[in-house]
């Protein structure tokens, strides 16, 4: 709920420990996201968030944040 909040498109989440968010520029993303200490993954499509890693308010933040450094490129 807190991606579609901040407006984040996403993958289908149907359990586990990841989600999946498409984009083109997943390595500056990626870049953007490690200055402030959110680490996620950057893949060929998209990049991975690990949620299992992180309480219910940091995912929440997270969204907002990755939605940002999304928005800023």
């Amino acid at each position: 709920s807190a991606a579609e909040e901040a407006g984040l498109v996403m993958l289908p989440y149907r359990g586990g420990f990841f989600i999946s968010i498409p984009t083109d520029k997943s390595k500056l993303i990626a870049k953007k996201l490690e200055e402030q200490n959110i680490f996620v993954l950057p893949l060929s499509k998209g990049i991975r968030f690990a949620i299992c890693a992180v309480d219910e308010e940091k995912c929440k933040l997270g969204a907002l944040k990755i939605k940002e450094a999304m928005n800023s490129l």
